[in-house]
């Protein structure tokens, strides 16, 4: 009979992770914000934290937590055994193995959660500390959002990140950013298992939540506010659909395959002669030789004619990535490589007209164990035997670029868009070091890895919310699709498909607006709405009196 109860128990674990992977972008299934809730619902209340004491209850905790990632990860990352096999040439069964045992890391923040809820129980619950249920409710919500937010990840999906189905209506977000969203989730999560196991219903996580939506609706975007267009800047995105095999092949060197690359992308960015394009894009590591930015920065000599046959026949500004060969520094044989994006210009001087490299961006947010390895000082001698790693070089400065209408944007590459923190970082050393907030974000990306996966949707629905927390649109600009540009109120432009060669014309408007609350302040924000709500609840539970929670059961 034990048996059966704990078949039943793993499998509604099980569904849980489920259920909250479809709270994100599904190639095949629908997905609605309020599932990764129940998710984490099923998920909390099976695991029985506040029970948290003996080792045997420790390792049950761990086994339905590693149940419940299974489940999150064979629905929502299905696509990491593909990469496993395009990437790292790991093939059947050897992919799904270790694709199925990404649940051992998945979600890190929630085994930090169980040592708090560990600590908690030992150390306050043990000196009789007097909380409510209310209060404990509210800060094992505001908890989750601490370590979701601090406990490094390797594909952040929080649980606010799903009402992004709500948008254009997130009139919170340049002001809390997806954290306040994540609260929710959380804080509800926590009431209905109060509500559950101690038939108490939570008014104050309800008149939160009410709160925040109400606001949500009825907040108008800082953006939406300016009815006059500033500038318009015309690009054109070149997705050039590079598969793999062409990729690696002109990567290596071989002559064919270089040159269908440099015809395939020439062909598109030139396609119908002459157009008024202020910009034109290519997308992440889209040309495959070598580039040598000290040298292409000395003279136009270096710039590779491809580059000068776009620039000179288009008139427009060039940004394109590619892959820059440092030479004044670091190990000749090591980490001596940049993943880059290069912006070029034409250039008129006596000598007649030219091309020249403005500026670059080298990536600083590494994918581990794509780009680089974790090990420090071990990746050298590691490096020699994991040859499909790439070891690149971590990049440290914050360029601004500035087209030739004045409009100035910045580049995060492939899943840098991701992190909040780091765009946040970002926005604040360019207007600490330039004095202006950028235009326009361009997020360059090869998502070719994951094939006709749910991944390129995820990618993409993640990155909208970079767009409302900064209030900057975004031009996505991906080898393979998907392609489009964003909104700061989360809307988005017409799309490129998945897998096609073409190119998306596109005027992006241009309306400056001042720096967001959330830019300025980042976590701090949702700290200060957590001080004030339990200042609310602390106050209120003296003149009205919840239930204490029971300290000895």
């Amino acid at each position: 009979m034990k048996n059966v109860e704990n078949i039943k128990k793993y499998l509604l674990l099980f569904l849980g992770g489920a259920l909250y992977a479809l709270g994100f972008p599904h190639s095949t299934l629908p997905s609605l914000f309020f599932l990764p809730i129940i998710g984490l619902t099923i998920l909390f209340y099976n695991l029985d934290l506040d029970e948290l004491r003996s080792k045997n209850n420790i390792k049950k905790i761990i086994i339905s937590l590693l149940i419940y990632n299974l489940g999150y990860v064979l629905i929502g990352y299905y696509w990491i055994p593909y990469t496993l096999k395009e990437f790292g040439n790991i093939y059947l069964p050897f992919n799904y193995i270790l694709g199925s045992l990404f649940a051992l890391i998945i979600n890190p923040q929630i085994y930090f959660f169980i040592a708090f809820k560990w600590a908690w129980n030992k150390y306050i619950r043990k000196n009789d500390i007097d909380f409510n249920i209310p209060q404990v409710a509210f800060i094992n919500a505001f908890i989750m959002v601490l370590l979701d937010n601090f406990i490094p990840q390797q594909f952040p999906a929080h649980p606010g990140h799903a009402f992004l189905q709500l948008a254009p209506h997130l009139g919170l977000a340049p002001y809390l950013g997806s954290l306040v969203y994540s609260l929710v989730a959380y804080y509800i999560c926590f009431a209905i298992i109060n509500f559950k196991n101690k038939k108490y219903i939570d008014a104050y996580a309800i008149s939160f939540t009410v709160i925040v939506l109400i606001l949500s609706f009825t907040v108008k975007l800082p953006y939406l506010k300016h009815s006059k267009v500033d500038q318009t800047l015309k690009i054109r995105m070149v997705q050039g659909n590079i598969g793999n095999f062409i990729k690696i092949l002109s990567e290596k060197g071989d002559a064919n395959a270089l040159r269908n690359v440099y015809k395939n992308f020439l062909d598109l960015s030139l396609k119908d002669g002459k157009e008024n394009i202020d910009l034109m894009i290519w997308p992440e590591t889209a040309y495959p030789e070598l580039l040598k930015s000290e040298l292409m920065e000395k003279s136009s000599y270096y710039v590779p004619q491809v580059f000068k046959d776009v620039i000179l026949n288009s008139n427009a500004d060039f940004l394109v990535g590619g892959y820059d060969k440092t030479l004044s520094t670091g190990d000749v044989n090591f980490m001596n490589e940049y993943n880059t994006s290069f912006f070029f210009k034409k250039e008129v001087t006596k000598l007649g007209t030219g091309v020249k490299l403005f500026d670059k961006y080298h990536k600083m947010k590494l994918i581990p164990f794509g780009e680089g390895l974790p090990f420090g000082p071990l990746n050298k001698p590691l490096s020699k035997i994991l040859t499909n790693v790439s070891f690149f070089a971590q990049g440290s400065l914050y360029p601004l670029f500035k087209t030739k209408k004045d409009i100035s944007f910045f580049t995060p590459i492939c899943y840098e868009i991701l992190f909040y923190d780091f765009i946040r970082k970002y926005n604040n050393e360019v207007l600490k070091e330039y004095g202006e907030k950028p235009d326009v974000m361009i997020n360059l990306t090869n998502d070719s890895w994951y094939g006709m996966t749910s991944e390129p949707y995820q990618h993409l629905f993640l990155s909208k919310w970079r767009a409302l927390e900064f209030q900057i649109p975004i031009a996505r600009m991906t080898n393979t699709g998907i392609s489009s540009v964003i909104y700061p109120d989360g809307s988005e432009s017409k799309r490129t498909k998945l897998f096609e060669a073409e190119t998306l014309d596109h005027e992006v408007k241009i309306k400056r607006t001042a720096v967001t609350l959330f830019q300025e302040f980042g976590f701090g924000s949702i700290f200060l709405i957590f001080l004030i709500y339990i200042s609310i609840i602390s106050i209120m539970s003296i003149i009205y009196r919840p239930p204490k929670v029971d300290l000895h059961e």
